[in-house]
């Protein structure tokens, strides 16, 4: 069991706090984890496994300031002969926890656990690792795909009411939702959504039979890179290069153009 203990700590180290260089240059007399990971309760995990946490800087990046407290849930090889590397299990969603599915995961592992320890982490803002909980005011079909815009002020509200300073969680909430290539990404789209608009419905069937003769990376790209903006910009040019004449006075039109406002009828002159 002291193996056990020390190995769990060098990975988790290791993983989540980057102070380790390898899990082989921890010596036999480094702390145990025992200090980190406790018998979990019924009402924390599975009751053969361990439960803690380990603190960690809340911007990464500066490794400095505030801290926050990463969940953990460490569930030990059942096997004498336990291999050296773990599985870690990190939930996606986004905003899963993983520790907190520790006791649905560990039924769908357990022969991975014959041989190898199994450590679940709540990763930052999800479960109890500084949970960050803005929901929606329910789960049908118009909250679930609100404009963003309007996700993003319901997130300020949210966020106003949670410990820290509210303007650089938004700040940086927005700077996940948009980025500057999936700004300009969505731009682009925009204006072409207005070309097709604008467009005498006569020459719409012929866009869509230059849309689809596309190779299928260039329609992916198209529809659903949100943020590869020169994978979108190479898809626009190859429907541009595909289309006649007309069809290119329609595309390239709207774009010299005032954009539409938000809904406003389109003008096809």
């Amino acid at each position: 069991m002291l193996r056990f203990f020390v190995s769990v700590e060098t990975r988790i180290a290791f993983v989540l706090a980057a102070t380790l260089a390898c899990a082989g240059c921890v010596p036999a007399g480094a702390p145990l984890v025992a200090t980190r990971l406790h018998p979990c309760a019924s009402s924390e995990g599975p009751t053969d496994g361990y439960c803690g946490g380990l603190e960690v800087f809340e911007d990464r990046a500066a490794g400095t300031g505030r801290r926050i407290r990463l969940a953990i849930v460490v569930l030990p090889s059942v096997s004498s002969d336990v291999h050296a590397d773990p599985l870690f299990f990190l939930a996606g969603g986004p905003g899963q926890a993983a520790a907190q599915m520790a006791s649905l995961v560990q039924p769908m592992f357990r022969k991975v656990q014959r041989t190898r320890d199994i450590v679940l982490v709540d990763q930052r803002g999800t479960g109890k690792s500084n949970g960050l909980n803005c929901r929606a005011g329910g789960d049908s079909l118009r909250d679930l795909t609100e404009p963003d815009d309007h996700a993003i002020e319901n997130l300020k509200r949210c966020l106003a009411h949670l410990p820290g300073d509210p303007r650089a969680a938004l700040a940086s909430a927005r700077a996940v939702v948009w980025p500057p290539a999936a700004r300009a990404v969505h731009a682009l789209r925009r204006r072409g959504l207005e070309a097709l608009l604008r467009m005498p419905p006569a020459q719409v069937p012929a866009f869509f039979e230059v849309f689809f003769g596309l190779p299928e990376h260039h329609r992916w790209a198209y529809l659903t890179g949100r943020d590869d903006l020169g994978a979108t910009v190479a898809a626009m040019n190859a429907l541009f290069g595909h289309a006649g004449w007309g069809l290119r006075g329609r595309l390239v039109g709207p774009a010299l153009r005032p954009g539409l406002r938000e809904n406003a009828p389109a003008s096809r002159s």
